[in-house]
């Protein structure tokens, strides 16, 4: 499955976001699904919220999240932001360990363009 042309979306269009993060389970897992096209899901640190692993699939569902302190990019899409997703993934995600980032362990998109 690829993402569709809906990624061209004009500003004053709204799309749904479905957000869930169950507050009494095992592990505190964050999942963000948007229109089915775009899943991220990152559990967080019992402690104080951190992300302490994370996944983002486009065009289908995370099956899996990589090891503690990993975070993967992977999917599908027509069109790929590569400066965008490096400012957002690598900048804000990997920030230094002393306050505990997140290191890319992989990214592996299929591009129609970039």
């Amino acid at each position: 499955m690829t993402c569709l042309r809906h990624w061209e979306k004009s500003a004053d269009l709204s799309w749904p976001l479905l957000v869930r993060y169950p507050i009494r389970a095992e592990k505190n897992i964050l999942t963000a699904d948007l229109l089915s096209q775009l899943q991220l899901k990152m559990e967080l640190s019992k402690d104080d919220a951190r992300p302490i692993r994370a996944a983002v699939q486009l065009g289908g569902k995370v099956e899996n999240l990589p090891d503690l302190g990993l975070f993967v990019v992977n999917g599908s899409t027509s069109m790929f932001d590569l400066d965008g997703w490096i400012d957002l993934t690598v900048e804000r995600l990997s920030e230094t360990e002393d306050v505990g980032g997140l290191t890319l362990q992989t990214a592996s998109v299929d591009a129609g363009k970039l």
